[in-house]
C-alpha cells in the first residue's frame, strides 16, 4: 500500500508589502515543517497583493527575490512548496504572466504553469475585474501536455484560480495522469460564497483527484475582500480539511492523504474509463 502524504494549504491575508509577506511564509513553512508537512500549497498573490497594479512586483530573470527566497526555504525545510502565484515576465513580453512553481525539496524549480484563464468579469454587485489589462495569459496548444511533477509518489498537477472554472483543464490534467491539483487563489467573496466549494468537489468527483485549494482571505488594501475557505479533498469528493467558511483565520489546512483511496475508487468506479467524448 502507498504510504500517506502529509500536504497542507496555507491561508493568507497577503498586503502591499512583499517582505510582510514572505515572513508569513517563512513561519508558516516552519510550522508546517514541524507538524510533519512533505507538500504546501500557497496561495494565489501570497507574495503581494498590491494597492495599484502600478505597485506589482514583477519578477524576470534578473529580479528574483521571491523565487531566491523559496528556493532557499524549501531546500532548508526539505518541503516542496508549489508558489500558489508569482507576476513573472518573460524576454519580449511586456506583460507579465501569473505563474505557478513548484520548488522541490532540493530548492529547485521541477515544474511550472502560466494561468491560461484571465479573470475578466464584471459582477452583479458592481465589482469589476480586468485581469488581462496586467497580465498576460500562458497558452497551451493543443495536444502539448502541462507539467506534472512527482511528490512523495503522487503526480501533481497545477492550476490557478480561475481556471476551477473550466473543467476541460482538470479533465486533461486527469487523462495526463494528475492525481493531485493545486489551486492558489484569490477568489472574491461573492463569487466564493457561492461557487468555490461546489466547483473544487466537482473538480475533484468528476476527475477522482485529490484537490488542494489556497485561498487569500479578507479585506485587503486595495479594498478586495477575499474569500478564503481553503480546504483539502479526497478523490470522493470529500472535503477532508478546511478552514470554515466566513473564519478570517489565517495559517495552514493540513491533511494526510494516500494514493491508494484514488487507485481504489478509480478501480471500482472507473469514470475516466467511461468518457466517450
Amino acid at each position: 500500500m502507498n504510504k500517506s502524504v502529509r500536504v497542507a494549504c496555507l491561508q493568507m491575508n497577503s498586503t502591499a508589502s512583499v517582505m510582510q509577506n514572505l515572513d508569513f511564509v517563512e513561519q508558516s513553512v516552519c510550522q508546517a515543517k514541524d507538524k510533519g508537512v512533505q507538500l504546501l500549497l500557497l496561495p494565489e498573490n501570497f507574495a503581494q497583493m498590491p494597492k495599484t497594479s502600478a505597485g506589482l512586483h514583477i519578477e524576470d530573470t534578473t529580479t528574483t527575490v521571491v523565487q531566491n527566497f523559496l528556493a532557499d526555504l524549501s531546500q532548508k525545510t526539505k518541503l516542496h512548496i508549489v508558489a500558489g502565484s508569482i507576476p513573472i515576465k518573460s524576454p519580449g513580453n511586456t506583460q507579465p504572466y501569473t505563474r505557478s512553481i513548484v520548488f522541490d525539496d532540493d530548492g529547485e524549480q521541477s515544474a511550472r504553469y502560466d494561468k491560461i484563464h484571465l479573470f475578466d468579469v464584471s459582477l452583479g454587485n458592481g465589482e469589476s475585474y480586468r485581469e488581462s489589462a496586467t497580465y498576460k495569459a500562458g497558452e497551451v496548444a493543443e495536444g502539448e501536455c502541462f507539467d506534472l511533477v512527482q511528490c512523495h509518489g503522487l503526480t501533481l498537477g497545477l492550476s490557478i484560480c480561475y481556471d476551477l472554472r473550466f473543467p476541460e483543464m482538470y479533465r486533461k490534467l486527469a487523462y495526463q495522469g494528475a492525481q493531485l491539483v493545486t489551486v492558489p487563489a484569490a477568489f472574491t467573496f461573492a463569487t466564493g460564497q457561492k461557487h468555490w466549494e461546489v466547483l473544487l468537489r466537482a473538480r475533484a468527483i468528476e476527475n477522482q483527484i485529490f484537490v488542494m485549494a489556497a485561498g487569500q482571505v479578507g479585506k485587503h488594501e486595495n479594498g478586495r475582500q477575499t474569500w478564503g475557505n481553503s480546504m483539502i479533498i479526497d478523490p470522493w469528493g470529500e472535503v477532508v480539511s478546511q478552514f470554515a467558511p466566513l473564519s478570517l483565520d489565517t495559517g495552514l489546512v493540513i491533511a494526510d492523504i494516500n494514493a491508494a483511496q484514488l487507485t481504489k475508487i478509480r478501480s471500482e468506479f472507473p469514470v475516466l474509463e467511461h468518457s466517450r467524448l
